[in-house]
């Protein structure tokens, strides 16, 4: 299945990012996501047939180890990379936040694919990091800087 050989190439990488921190890490970090979030959302195209008809029968009669393909890829990122990742892609968002707080310049597109990630992945609203990050950018406002034209 497309979704599990996509994760080994995905997870391969990864080993890569246990040795990152900081910038580096978020930077490979989101360049994997955003090439899986395509790759994903492509194969749920093709899939469309699948996903309006099969699944959602068996949606409707509460199958719960169903997903929209598009959800199945979700969920495979997530846990197959980013519950190993999370703490290490938290603390380096935050270090991200402190950094622009203190005045100094980041890249606002890359701080954007990474709530993004977040978002999209439905991280549990009661996990300490995010509460800590909640707090950090409450109020904040990124500017745009010019690469994020």
């Amino acid at each position: 299945m497309f979704v599990v050989e996509q994760m080994h190439l995905v997870a391969l990488n990864s080993t890569t990012c246990r040795d990152q921190a900081g910038n580096q890490l978020l930077e490979t970090y989101t360049t994997l996501w955003r090439q899986f979030k395509f790759s994903s959302e492509v194969v749920d195209k093709i899939f469309a047939y699948l996903n309006r008809h099969w699944i959602r029968r068996e949606l409707d009669e509460d199958n719960q180890d169903i997903y929209e393909v598009y959800n199945l890829a979700i969920v495979t990122w997530r846990t197959i990379l980013f519950e190993p990742l999370h703490q290490n892609v938290t603390a380096a968002i935050l270090q991200l936040i402190e950094q622009h707080r203190n005045g100094e310049m980041i890249q606002g597109s890359l701080f954007k694919d990474l709530i993004s990630s977040y978002v999209e992945l439905g991280i549990n609203k009661q996990d300490e990091g995010l509460s800590r990050m909640r707090e950090l950018i409450a109020d904040q406002e990124f500017p745009r800087s010019d690469a994020d034209h």
